[in-house]
């Protein structure tokens, strides 16, 4: 379940920062009240709006285990960098109600390309509904063993719901955070666990090195910690990461036995490896840019010369 309160622990942690508090009681329901998943199978969550107000709700999903669907609806699969993290909205008016269900724990399940409206973006009139993509769907697959970026404590992972009455201004989220529970640890379970944690391993070595991993606001994004711990996005909006951001040794279990200072030390001189490496590059191009603007130089004034030649020639 995401942090409740913001902050940023050692060097060998990732950086997580937090959503904003909840504003007032959280009126929804939601059932089951608890998500216990079954090893086969899934889970049905539905979302009711018992109040007299119409909500727009906004559903936040990640699990190592699972991945979460609905029927036709334009779900974000992918938000920020984990790749099984889903995101969901909607409006609810009052009475209204809205299910999805949670698991597929052979991580893949059938998506239909839909609109911004969740409508499927084609109709019966198409000629070849079987095999039309927009009817037939395609098939999302995300592996646990591929969810590197998946950045919470527990494999089974949380579900975040939020609600602000529509049109309100100003009136925060009401929110409720839940965890989602394995109902049978099956032999397939145990392989995912094993994976979850030798991912949660490597993790933290690339955390050491500077490749760290912030939970903002139920969203997994990933970001570059400078030597001065200073945490930022990689690269720039007018600029792609650098050789120096991309820089990390091919086995990071090397470094297990090190320091975080011996580790520092080393991305220190691979730092000023890369820089020299940059500025020779940089002073050869220039050399070169200097070469080629005398050729031109010479080659101008050679032309100019026979250029005269010519003339006075004619004039003779």
């Amino acid at each position: 379940m995401p942090e409740k309160s913001e902050k940023i622990e050692s060097i060998e942690s990732t950086w997580t920062v937090l959503p904003e508090k909840p504003a007032g009681p959280f009126l929804l329901e939601v059932t089951p009240e608890k998500l216990v998943v079954p090893s086969t199978g899934n889970l049905e969550v539905k979302i009711r709006n018992p109040t007299k107000e119409t909500c727009k709700v906004y559903v936040y999903f990640d699990s190592f285990f699972w991945l979460m669907k609905k029927e036709n609806e334009p779900f974000r699969e992918g938000s920020g960098d984990s790749s099984s993290m889903c995101s969901y909205t909607t409006y609810l008016s009052p009475a209204g109600s809205c299910i999805f269900t949670i698991g597929y724990h052979n991580a893949e399940y059938v998506k239909y390309i839909s609109d911004s409206e969740g409508h499927i973006m084609c109709n019966d009139s198409c000629g070849y509904p079987e095999r039309c993509p927009e009817h037939q769907g395609y098939v999302l697959k995300v592996l646990p063993s591929e969810r590197i970026y998946y950045n919470h404590e527990r494999p089974e992972g949380f579900l975040v719901v939020k609600y602000g009455v529509k049109g309100a201004k100003n009136s925060g989220k009401a929110m409720r955070e839940m965890d989602l529970f394995l109902k049978d640890e099956t032999e397939e379970y145990k392989k995912y666990r094993e994976q979850f944690e030798e991912i949660r391993k490597e993790q933290a070595r690339r955390a050491r090195w500077g490749h760290v991993l912030v939970n903002r606001d139920c969203i997994t994004e990933r970001k570059f910690r400078d030597l001065d711990g200073t945490i930022r996005d990689y690269g720039s909006r007018w600029k792609e990461e650098t050789e120096w951001e991309r820089d990390i040794l091919p086995d990071l279990k090397q470094l297990d036995g090190f320091s975080d200072e011996q580790i520092l030390k080393i991305r220190k001189e691979r730092k000023e490896k890369i820089e020299e490496k940059h500025r020779k590059e940089e002073e050869e191009a220039k050399k070169r840019a200097e070469e080629y603007r005398k050729e031109q130089e010479e080659k101008r004034k050679k032309e100019e010369e026979n250029e005269r030649i010519k003339k006075r020639r004619k004039r003779r």
